[in-house]
């Protein structure tokens, strides 16, 4: 299996995504690439911007185990592609490790 840990800052510069906004986007851009199921955790960020200010944010931590099929990686890309796109953020991180899980 391969775990997947998908970071995606709240803040904006219109203000932080509210809870509800955050559900839609899991309901229409990555629950149906990745149907079997996902963790959600509220979580606080600190990164870097490429003007080399330092952030702090709320944030949200995803994390789906899905086996290592040909297309997993582009489910989780076009994942990262649309949340930038929407909420216009700089990027959205990924993590990808192998796993032994099992449901």
């Amino acid at each position: 299996m391969l775990r997947a840990e998908l970071l995606f800052g709240l803040d904006t510069s219109d203000g932080l995504i509210p809870q509800a906004t955050f559900d839609d986007f899991l309901d229409r851009s990555v629950t149906p690439r990745f149907p079997a199921g996902l963790t959600v955790l509220d979580s606080r960020g600190r990164w870097r911007a490429p003007d080399g200010r330092q952030s702090v944010e709320r944030s949200h931590l995803v994390l789906i185990v899905t086996p290592p099929d040909a297309d997993a990686r582009a489910r989780l890309e076009a994942i990262r592609s649309d949340y930038k796109a929407r909420f216009h953020q700089q990027s959205v991180g990924l993590v990808i490790t192998p796993a032994c899980a099992s449901f």
